[in-house]
């Protein structure tokens, strides 16, 4: 049982001393440049825990590695730095799936740079004409078609869902999607088992689970009881 369900509540109540650990990292609020997690403009990040004063040596392969394209880690890279870095220490492998972005969604199979996107989002959002007439295209929209409609066209054209009522319309391909995640990382860290050294234990887990609507909870917010997003596997392996 997990004492969190979120990962920046999890670090808090789980690293709170230094630890002779070396954390390889897919996450950025798990960096070595000293970045609080409160300094991160997430509704979860009210936690003040800096992972540099809590582990020996930290990884940064979210900030090495980052692809644009994928708008994620791809968990064989961890992998990579693993063998790479070679640690003599305790070491936790942070592996980002099956965490969305979901690797084998349409949406990351068309989408371009996730930063050149950013950067164009934030150049319309600046230009006052543009941000009225999308707004007045938007009322047009929400009073011409219904509920349904408005979010079929948002899943034809690869749009995130935004609400609870369409996370629900659109359920049975987020589960899909979640599942596939789970699959490649789970691969990963199988193809990871079968090349460690013998003689190390190995321990697979989560820092917490996924909601997909049970009592109307979605993903992991913080501080929420729910038993899916507590209850995480615990596997012990001996190579």
């Amino acid at each position: 049982m997990s004492p969190a369900s979120c990962t920046p509540e999890w670090l808090y109540k789980i690293f709170q001393q230094k630890h002779d650990i070396t954390y390889i990292s897919a996450n950025p609020y798990i960096n070595s440049k000293g970045i609080n997690i409160k300094s991160f403009d997430i509704s979860q990040c009210i936690y003040n825990w800096n992972a540099k004063q809590h582990f020996t040596q930290i990884v940064d392969t979210w900030d090495k590695h980052w692809n644009n394209e994928l708008g994620t880690i791809h968990p064989r890279t961890i992998n990579n730095e693993y063998f790479a870095q070679k640690p003599k220490n305790k070491t936790i492998l942070h592996y980002m799936q099956p965490h969305k972005p979901y690797l084998n969604s349409p949406k990351h199979q068309k989408m371009v740079s996730i930063k050149k996107l950013k950067n164009e989002v934030k150049s319309i959002e600046n230009n006052s004409f543009l941000g009225s007439f999308r707004d007045q295209l938007g009322k047009i929209v929400d009073s011409t078609l219904s509920k349904k409609q408005i979010w079929w066209i948002r899943k034809k054209l690869n749009l995130e869902p935004n609400k609870s009522d369409e996370l629900a319309y659109r359920k049975g391909d987020i589960l899909y999607y979640y599942k596939q995640n789970l699959k490649k990382v789970l691969k990963t860290v199988s193809n990871l088992i079968k090349e460690v050294e013998n003689d190390k234990k190995i321990i697979i887990t989560s820092d917490h689970g996924e909601a997909f609507g049970e009592k109307g909870i979605w993903n992991h917010p913080k501080e929420s009881n729910l038993d899916v997003l507590r209850e995480i596997p615990w596997l012990e392996l001996r190579r």
